[in-house]
């Protein structure tokens, strides 16, 4: 039997502009690598160049070349299913109309939103509530990231065919981790404990809140390295300045490859704060490095972490939640020990590249 000829619209640039490879691109290119002897695949890349601000003109040109190149491989190639990921807002927007003008060519569609801020385009915008309901009610499959995610679209849709929406969990490459960090590294009593930000430094991701709880436990040796870059870089660094707690900080600027699994070497607690997420990346690598983890209770956080059993939730912004969670952990080897453990596992059993490339395999073959 032929393979199926599949056209995927994701992320598959190697670098952006800040040289930094999310989630989705990640996501994207094991899954390609992971079936690409399975089935034949047409590749529109959609790599934003930034995270930061890009003018409506320049958004709008780029999504029209997409656009265009849709179109020209649904006329000229034999495709049979079309993949879309896309992200919040404008891409959301970008991605529905490739979904439609693909069910006009009778093919068969899986849509894949991917971030956690679609919470707020629909909760602010009657429009955009309407055109997503929409969107999602035209193609086959909604793939979810987590339950949370499907169950956030079923009632959004009110669709009956219920078995339309699949949930495939975030996957990483589990070994890279596993074999960096085998086992959690106890430090002795008098050692500093290192706790390690990853990811975009912007309001969202809840990093003044990090340093309002820093604050709250500067007595304790602690060290908070912080490893990543944003709009809110210069402003946290002089908040930190300000409030003198210079001592409890160490800017990293952007880390990946070999020095980021080093780091994760390095850090006794990961801490995630964000007010807004879809399925994190970070937090599942800090896993799988044996780190005992904190994060925000939103999106698909609570699916991936039991609380009080392979990591800790608190409410986001609830800062007094925040430090007593961090001082537990800093204050008792034993207990990070054990959420380190039990995290670790929760990344074998359901989070690798071949649980979820299996499962993505499946779904395909479906079709």
């Amino acid at each position: 039997m032929n393979n199926k000829n599949i056209l995927f619209v994701g992320s598959f640039s190697e670098k952006t502009k800040y040289k930094h490879v999310g989630g989705v691109m990640f996501a994207c290119d094991t899954l390609i690598n992971a079936l690409k002897n399975d089935f034949n695949w047409v590749l529109i890349d959609s790599t934003a160049s930034t995270n930061k601000h890009r003018g409506m003109w320049e958004r709008s040109i780029n999504a029209v070349k997409r656009i265009y190149k849709l179109i020209k491989h649904l006329i000229l190639s034999k495709i049979d299913i079309v993949i879309l990921f896309s992200a919040d807002g404008f891409s959301f927007v970008e991605k529905g109309v490739m979904a439609l003008l693909s069910k006009l060519f009778r093919k068969k569609v899986i849509f894949a939103s991917r971030s956690g801020f679609l919470l707020d385009d629909v909760s602010s915008s009657l429009f955009f509530r309407k055109w997503v309901k929409f969107v999602l009610s035209k193609v086959d499959i909604v793939l979810c990231q987590s339950e949370f995610w499907k169950e956030f679209f079923l009632d959004l849709v009110g669709d009956e065919n219920i078995n339309k929406y699949a949930v495939i969990h975030n996957w990483i490459d589990s070994n890279l981790y596993f074999n960096n960090r085998s086992a959690y590294i106890e430090r002795a009593p008098e050692k500093t404990i290192n706790i390690l930000f990853l990811g975009w430094v912007t309001r969202n991701k809840g990093i003044f809140d990090i340093i309002e709880a820093a604050d709250k436990l500067r007595n304790n040796k602690i060290k908070f390295i912080i490893a990543g870059d944003g709009d809110a870089f210069k402003e946290i660094v002089e908040i930190v300045e300000r409030k003198e707690l210079t001592h409890m900080f160490d800017f990293r600027g952007w880390v990946k490859g070999s020095d980021k699994l080093e780091l994760f070497k390095e850090s006794d607690i990961y801490i995630l704060a964000s007010y807004k997420e879809g399925y994190p990346n970070a937090l599942m690598e800090a896993m799988a490095s044996s780190l005992p983890v904190i994060s925000s209770k939103v999106g698909s956080t609570p699916d991936l972490i039991q609380n009080n059993v392979n990591g800790y939730l608190f409410q986001a912004g609830n800062i007094n939640q925040l430090a007593e969670k961090i001082l537990v952990l800093v204050q008792d080897r034993d207990e990070r020990k054990r959420i380190a453990n039990n995290a670790k596992e929760r990344i074998a059993n359901n989070n690798t590249i071949e649980i979820g490339s299996h499962k993505f395999k499946r779904l395909l073959k479906s079709l």
